[in-house]
């Protein structure tokens, strides 16, 4: 079975062809090297908000309550390279109906993932004369060995940094998913600002909120 860009299928079909988890939104099948990611409207009413940003898809990952932890499906969309899989989204297009949402990739970036992850930050916010507490883990993502290691050896800045932009923030905008997704920007135009005259290439990919408490 060949998937083409913009046909429809019975989700069962592909099921049926590929393997993979008939249910959820993270299907990694045993078939084939695929990872199917299937997102629609029907999926906010849980709490998942899936859409484009520039030329990358934010795409919620499996879990509603607590933080999200990289283990089943997450962990497959997160691998997928290093484990020789390919992302293929698919919209929903009307009750047990998909399309393929996105073209491929033409050229895949070999290199691994380095994930380093910023020590959580605690910001107070007053909210209508109540103090509450946010409490965000962020990790950044990159494939730059040297640029991992320029991360690694600046986490007190980054922290510090970080810190002023949450306390910046307001306090319903950041506990919002645009807020969160604004919030992810800034941290990323703010790292790359940071170390962009550096003597050596800095890249990095993007930053992650891996934990994020409200008390």
């Amino acid at each position: 079975m060949q998937i083409e860009v913009g046909k429809e299928y019975k989700r069962s079909q592909l099921h049926d062809a590929f393997g993979g988890n008939r249910q959820g939104g993270i299907a990694s099948c045993a078939k084939v090297d695929i990872v199917f990611l299937f997102t629609g409207e029907t999926g906010e009413q849980y709490g998942y908000s899936d859409g484009w940003d520039d030329e990358y898809f934010m795409y919620t990952g499996e879990g509603q309550a607590g933080d999200m932890v990289f283990a089943r499906g997450n962990a497959a969309v997160r691998d997928h390279e290093q484990n020789g899989k390919r992302l293929i989204l698919m919209q929903t297009t009307q009750p047990t109906f998909v399309t393929e949402g996105a073209e491929p990739v033409p050229k895949l970036d070999k290199r691994a993932f380095i994930y380093v992850e910023i020590t959580p930050m605690v910001a107070n916010f007053d909210v209508k004369g109540k103090m509450r507490y946010v409490q965000i883990t962020t990790s950044l993502q990159t494939r730059d060995s040297d640029s991992g290691d320029t991360i690694k050896n600046n986490i007190p800045l980054i922290q510090s940094d970080r810190l002023t932009l949450m306390q910046g923030a307001d306090f319903n905008e950041i506990n919002s998913a645009d807020g969160k997704a604004r919030f992810i920007k800034q941290i990323e135009k703010s790292v790359n600002n940071m170390f962009k005259d550096g003597p050596k290439p800095f890249e990095i990919e993007r930053a992650m909120i891996t934990g994020f408490v409200i008390q």
